[in-house]
């Protein structure tokens, strides 16, 4: 029996899982070999990782193939390299970017020759996988900045500037005043934005919302979505805003517009 790893959140409840473990072992008529077992370890590597009581880790092995891997001199060993560094591609945030030359390096009909782009966007990906931003984990004593998705309010121009709860205080009450009654339905910031751009059209939200149900191909989609079945494939996309039909960010238009 291979690779079996048994942990706890504590001593005590490792002790438990190990209990547990070797239990079923004896149970199910399973032998350890206890020559290559270890117990008790801070740290193990597994899967190509290396996991600890913080999380993932890269491993010395994986980073050092990465920083000793030749340049490659046909298109098998272009895709050798990348699908070593796709390994950890999906903890690196601008490697498909980075990566994109080489990829296209590897495409059908296009014929491999080495230039001055693939060597930086080749040397860049090393750099990109050894950064100490792949696999770090959340520390609380660094700097910390907050994106946010601002696209509701992108055709306004103003700064946004932090203000205190002190300095606003009638807000500030309000906002923690107990509840009396029931919450009312509140559409997101996104949701308002989208239908109050259909309201400045030619058609109407109200006129999309009667037609789209007489709609011969939304019609039927409507009434499924209201329905609650269980969509597929592509139409397991749509959703109902309003009383239309939305297609990710975009309205689905009935024939007759």
């Amino acid at each position: 029996m291979d690779d079996a790893r048994i942990t706890g959140s504590n001593e005590s409840s490792h002790f438990t899982a190990l209990e547990e473990f070797f239990k079923k072992c004896r149970e199910h008529g399973l032998k350890l070999n206890l020559n290559k077992s270890k117990f008790f370890q801070n740290e193990i590597n597994f899967l190509g990782h290396r996991i600890d009581s913080k999380g993932l880790h890269k491993t010395n092995e994986k980073i050092s193939a990465v920083v000793n891997a030749p340049v490659p001199e046909n298109v098998h060993e272009v895709k050798s390299f990348l699908g070593l560094v796709n390994f950890y591609g999906k903890f690196c945030e601008n490697l498909a970017t980075i990566a994109n030359p080489l990829n296209n390096l590897t495409k059908k009909n296009v014929r491999f020759l080495w230039s001055k782009d693939f060597q930086v966007a080749f040397e860049q990906i090393k750099k990109e996988i050894c950064s100490p931003k792949v696999l770090v984990h959340y520390d609380p004593s660094l700097p910390l900045t907050l994106a946010s998705d601002a696209s509701p309010v992108v055709s306004f121009e103003f700064d946004i500037i932090f203000r205190k709860t002190i300095e606003h205080g009638n807000a500030d009450f309000l906002s923690r005043l107990p509840k009396t009654s029931e919450e009312l339905e509140v559409k997101d910031d996104i949701t308002i934005f989208q239908m109050s751009q259909i309201e400045p059209l030619p058609v109407t939200s109200k006129e999309l919302r009667q037609e789209t149900g007489k709609d011969i191909e939304l019609g039927p989609l409507l009434k499924a979505l209201r329905e609650g079945k269980d969509l597929q494939g592509r139409e397991a996309q749509y959703t109902i805003e309003d009383g239309c039909i939305m297609y990710g960010k975009r309205v689905c238009i009935p024939k007759k517009f």
